[in-house]
């Protein structure tokens, strides 16, 4: 019975480790294979219906495993090769990942830049507005100066909805470097918005940010 249990017992520290090994295998080959098809759409300029459904499968994966904790991280310059898509669900969800993972990995927020700073120009006006958004969702100080950028000409916009997008953007500056916001015209653009604009949402998004407590807005 001794000998039994002594068999039994040693046989379990040789066989413990081997769900977690496959598991880390598996991980591998699949981050492997999505960083292929991630390559191999991003190669396709002008892409059929369904390759854009394959895509977007593609990237409802690659969140899905983001949001349950498993890092997907590695596949970051990957996505960012996906970032022409005009497919707004995907866009979306493009977004959702960069501005994840800019916050948990500053290192990796400056190669979005000049994604975002192209996007803040795209003619469709959702997706100027979604990009200065992600922009401002990323808390980054060191993108402090792009966001300023972005905002100001977000504010500027003809289309209302990059433009109310932008005003809670300086909400945004303002926790990151208040100084640095204080030192643009911003405040005075947003203080003009207010008696000026002509879209109702875009006014209540400035009075939020005009009224916003723990700013010194310098006299006009």
């Amino acid at each position: 019975r001794a000998s039994r249990a002594r068999g039994s017992a040693s046989s379990v520290p040789r066989h413990a480790s081997c769900p977690s090994t496959m598991t880390e295998s598996r991980r591998g080959n699949e981050l492997a294979e999505m960083s292929a098809a991630l390559r191999a759409h991003a190669s396709k300029a002008n892409p059929t219906k369904d390759q854009q459904h394959a895509r977007r499968a593609l990237f409802q994966r690659i969140i899905q495993y983001l949001t349950i904790g498993i890092d997907m991280s590695p596949l970051f310059s990957d996505v960012i090769m996906n970032a022409h898509t005009k497919d707004m669900a995907t866009k979306k969800m493009l977004y959702h990942y960069l501005t994840f993972y800019a916050q948990q990995k500053p290192d990796l927020a400056l190669l979005t830049v000049n994604t975002l700073q192209k996007d803040c120009a795209d003619e469709d006006p959702v997706i100027r507005g979604l990009a200065v958004r992600s922009m401002a969702s990323m808390r980054v100080p060191d993108l402090v100066e792009y966001l300023i950028g972005a905002v100001t000409r977000g504010l500027q916009d003809k289309h209302p909805y990059p433009r109310k997008t932008a005003a809670m953007g300086v909400l945004k500056i303002h926790d990151l470097d208040r100084e640095a916001l204080l030192e643009t015209e911003i405040l005075q653009t947003v203080r003009a918005m207010v008696l000026t604009d002509q879209n109702a949402a875009t006014v209540a998004n400035c009075v939020a940010t005009y009224v916003f407590p723990m700013y010194h807005i310098p006299p006009p």
